[in-house]
Protein backbone atom coordinates (compact mmCIF):
# COMPACT_ATOMS: atom_id res chain seq x y z
CA UNK A 1 0.00 0.00 0.00
CA UNK A 2 2.91 2.29 0.84
CA UNK A 3 4.48 1.85 -2.32
CA UNK A 4 1.25 2.35 -4.51
CA UNK A 5 1.16 5.70 -2.73
CA UNK A 6 4.78 6.87 -3.55
CA UNK A 7 3.59 6.00 -7.14
CA UNK A 8 0.88 8.06 -6.75
CA UNK A 9 2.63 11.16 -5.26
CA UNK A 10 5.30 10.44 -7.88
CA UNK A 11 2.83 10.27 -10.64
CA UNK A 12 1.15 13.34 -8.97
CA UNK A 13 4.33 15.27 -8.79
CA UNK A 14 4.97 14.64 -12.37
CA UNK A 15 1.86 15.80 -13.72
CA UNK A 16 2.51 19.14 -11.88
CA UNK A 17 5.65 20.05 -13.41
CA UNK A 18 3.77 19.09 -16.93
CA UNK A 19 1.27 21.76 -15.74
CA UNK A 20 3.34 24.50 -14.52
CA UNK A 21 5.82 23.99 -18.00
CA UNK A 22 2.20 24.24 -19.78
CA UNK A 23 1.54 27.29 -17.71
CA UNK A 24 4.85 28.54 -18.63
CA UNK A 25 4.95 28.02 -22.22
CA UNK A 26 1.66 29.67 -22.46
CA UNK A 27 2.64 33.06 -20.61
CA UNK A 28 5.60 32.72 -23.15
CA UNK A 29 3.39 32.54 -26.23
CA UNK A 30 1.09 35.62 -24.68
CA UNK A 31 4.41 37.80 -24.58
CA UNK A 32 5.33 36.65 -27.94
CA UNK A 33 1.74 37.44 -29.11
CA UNK A 34 1.65 41.26 -27.38
CA UNK A 35 5.01 41.93 -28.42
CA UNK A 36 3.81 41.41 -32.00
CA UNK A 37 0.86 42.95 -31.57
CA UNK A 38 3.14 46.24 -30.39
CA UNK A 39 5.41 45.73 -33.09
CA UNK A 40 2.04 45.53 -35.74
CA UNK A 41 0.82 48.37 -34.17
CA UNK A 42 4.05 50.37 -34.56
CA UNK A 43 3.79 49.34 -37.70
CA UNK A 44 0.53 50.38 -39.03
CA UNK A 45 1.22 53.77 -37.42
CA UNK A 46 4.46 54.54 -39.30
CA UNK A 47 2.48 53.22 -42.61
CA UNK A 48 -0.77 55.72 -41.78
CA UNK A 49 1.92 58.52 -41.24
CA UNK A 50 4.02 58.00 -44.69
CA UNK A 51 0.36 57.82 -46.32
CA UNK A 52 -0.04 61.10 -45.45
CA UNK A 53 3.17 62.51 -46.30
CA UNK A 54 2.89 60.84 -49.83
CA UNK A 55 -0.84 62.35 -49.69
CA UNK A 56 0.55 66.02 -48.74
CA UNK A 57 3.62 65.65 -51.10
CA UNK A 58 0.62 64.71 -54.10
CA UNK A 59 -1.69 67.25 -53.16
CA UNK A 60 1.47 70.14 -52.91
CA UNK A 61 2.90 68.86 -56.66
CA UNK A 62 -1.16 69.29 -57.90
CA UNK A 63 -1.40 72.69 -56.13
CA UNK A 64 1.80 73.81 -57.79
CA UNK A 65 1.06 71.93 -61.39
CA UNK A 66 -2.49 73.40 -61.05
CA UNK A 67 -0.94 77.07 -60.27
CA UNK A 68 0.73 77.66 -63.56
CA UNK A 69 -2.80 77.08 -65.43
CA UNK A 70 -5.01 79.69 -66.19
CA UNK A 71 -8.24 78.76 -64.73
CA UNK A 72 -10.29 79.24 -68.26
CA UNK A 73 -8.50 76.09 -69.41
CA UNK A 74 -9.05 74.19 -66.09
CA UNK A 75 -12.53 73.26 -67.44
CA UNK A 76 -10.96 71.50 -70.27
CA UNK A 77 -9.06 69.20 -68.40
CA UNK A 78 -11.51 65.77 -67.77
CA UNK A 79 -10.86 62.81 -65.89
CA UNK A 80 -10.58 60.13 -68.10
CA UNK A 81 -14.02 57.82 -69.01
CA UNK A 82 -14.47 54.45 -68.13
CA UNK A 83 -14.03 53.50 -71.69
CA UNK A 84 -10.83 54.99 -72.00
CA UNK A 85 -9.52 53.43 -69.14
CA UNK A 86 -10.47 50.10 -70.00
CA UNK A 87 -8.80 50.83 -73.09
CA UNK A 88 -5.35 52.13 -71.09
CA UNK A 89 -5.51 55.53 -73.14
CA UNK A 90 -4.25 58.32 -71.33
CA UNK A 91 -6.00 61.70 -70.39
CA UNK A 92 -4.08 64.05 -72.86
CA UNK A 93 -3.81 60.93 -76.14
Amino acid sequence: MKKQSLMLMEQSRKSSEREKAALQQAQDAITEKDAAVAEAAAATSRENFMLELLTDASLDMADSTLAGIPVVALHHISPPSTFNVLLGSSWFD
